[in-house]
């Protein structure tokens, strides 16, 4: 039997088949993994394009993943109300139905003490303000005021009512901090001191060189009443102490609400009043007091009651005759009227006390428009 018996040549056989079984085994399990391996790619490509095309559709929507709350100093730049929404436009009519709208009675705010502007949370003071040194318009005093050019038109008369106010302080914002934040729509009202109110809608907003400042465009003549509400804006000028610019919110009339109705006033009485009744004058000779109207009755408790005047004696000659006589007041003499003690006052004196206690209104400054001596001649300066 040769080395190796007969199992030689099987075991040559059986290595080659072996190795390639091997191999062939070793060779699908890198085709599973590379498989497992491009599926993996396939579905993390997928995943990245579904992720960027969600940011895509949030970023074209709009919309943010995480919105930071804000400081109050940038809480202060905002608005505190939704922009305002044009409302829808009314039914149209016929030409042959259709007439003239009543238009009520205009209200003229000729004492403006309050400015509201819900949309920029603005409920301020409002002071009376004229011009400066320089012609231009004066500024509040406080940071907190707004200041309304009082020789110009008042709010709600024909003409631009101007209101100023301060855009900023040395410790941070003031009155007109916001106002550039104003859209079309949003409304202003002034509130004066007897009760009315006028309502403003904001037009739009211009931002303007106080070098090059429209005086004519802000200032000039208009037929309806309008208003317009400036502060400061741009860059801050270090050397002058100053911005730049001004920004002017220009608006118009949309209501209006008059002073509450004062109850009227009593009408005078006809009936003169009573003469309460002189002392009785003594008999001569009698030792006995007379009895003063309006001394309280003996054995009566709580309030007096007056007791019944006693009746005069008849005079003595000698009595007046001796005794002096009264003075005559200057004034019932003049007019006529009785001037014993207890009448009524003279009408001179009545008509000249009636006159003394009507104060004379205060008118607005022409038909709103200013006048060439009261115009503005250039921006406010803050």
């Amino acid at each position: 039997v040769p080395a190796g018996g007969p199992s030689g040549p099987l075991t040559r056989l059986t290595g080659p088949l072996a190795r390639a079984a091997a191999a062939s085994r070793a060779a699908r399990a890198r085709a599973r993994a590379a498989a497992a391996g491009k599926a993996r790619r396939g579905r993390s490509r997928l995943t990245s394009a579904l992720m960027l095309c969600g940011l895509v559709l949030l970023l074209a929507s709009g919309l943010r993943l995480a919105a930071p709350a804000l400081s109050s100093a940038d809480a202060g730049a905002g608005r505190v109300l939704p922009p305002p929404t044009a409302s829808a436009a009314p039914p149209a009519t016929s030409a042959a139905t259709a007439g003239p709208a009543p238009q009520p009675p205009p209200v003229v705010v000729t004492d403006p003490v309050r400015l509201k502007i819900p949309a920029i949370a603005v409920d301020a003071p409002v002071i009376g303000l004229g011009l400066d040194a320089t012609g231009a318009i004066d500024v509040p005093k406080k940071w907190g005021d707004v200041g309304w050019y009082r020789p110009g038109p008042a709010p709600g008369a024909v003409g631009p009512a101007v209101l100023v106010g301060h855009y900023d302080s040395k410790r941070g914002a003031a009155v007109f901090y916001r106002l550039r934040s104003l859209l079309p729509g949003d409304q202003v009202t002034v509130v004066g001191a007897s009760g009315a109110s006028v309502t403003f809608a904001v037009d739009r907003t211009e931002k303007v060189s106080k070098n090059a400042f429209p005086t004519d465009r802000v200032y000039g003549p208009v037929t309806r009443p309008e208003i317009r509400l400036i502060t400061c804006d741009g860059p801050f000028n270090d050397s002058t102490g100053h911005y730049a610019d001004n920004l002017v919110v220009y608006g118009h009339v949309v209501a209006g609400t008059p002073a509450p109705a004062m109850p009227p006033a009593p009408a005078a009485s006809s009936v003169p009043p009573a003469v309460p009744p002189t002392a009785p004058t003594p008999a001569p000779g009698s030792t006995a007091p007379a009895t003063q109207p309006g001394t309280p009755t003996a054995g009566l408790s709580g309030a007096s009651q007056p007791t019944e005047p006693s009746q005069p004696a008849p005079p003595d000659p000698a009595a007046q005759s001796a005794a002096p006589a009264a003075p005559v007041p200057a004034a019932a003499t003049a007019a006529g009227q009785p001037t014993a003690a207890g009448q009524p006052a003279a009408a001179g004196q009545a008509a000249a006390g009636a006159e003394a206690a009507v104060a004379s209104p205060e008118q607005p400054a022409g038909p709103g428009v200013p006048g060439a001596s009261t115009q503005p001649a250039g921006p406010a300066q803050d």
